[in-house]
């Protein structure tokens, strides 16, 4: 799963791809579909075998993996997690091997 900060920044990097000869998203189409990220993500979370986690909202560090899980239980983690990550409880997925990203 790769995550952006906002749906600005999503409509930031469309208009980038466009002038690099890249397809267009309509800003509404970002906007509307924009919150339903993170609910998928939430889905994911108990039917994937292996999740890893990207934020993917700096151009300096870009793809950078946040949280690691495998049947749902949380292997590694970043800290700090960024903030658009913030409404996914991923505290509660924690085991006694949970490491450090």
């Amino acid at each position: 799963f790769i995550g952006l900060a906002s749906s600005a920044l999503s409509q930031a990097r469309v208009i980038d791809r466009v002038r690099r000869g890249g397809h267009d998203v309509p800003d509404d189409k970002i906007r509307e579909r924009f919150p339903r990220t993170l609910a998928n993500l939430v889905r994911l979370l108990d039917v994937a075998d292996r999740l890893t986690i990207y934020d993917n909202s700096t151009i300096d560090h870009p793809h950078g993996a946040v949280a690691l899980l495998e049947r749902g239980r949380l292997l590694a983690i970043a800290d700090p997690l960024p903030a658009w990550l913030a409404p996914v409880d991923l505290d509660s997925r924690r085991t006694a091997s949970t490491r450090s990203l």
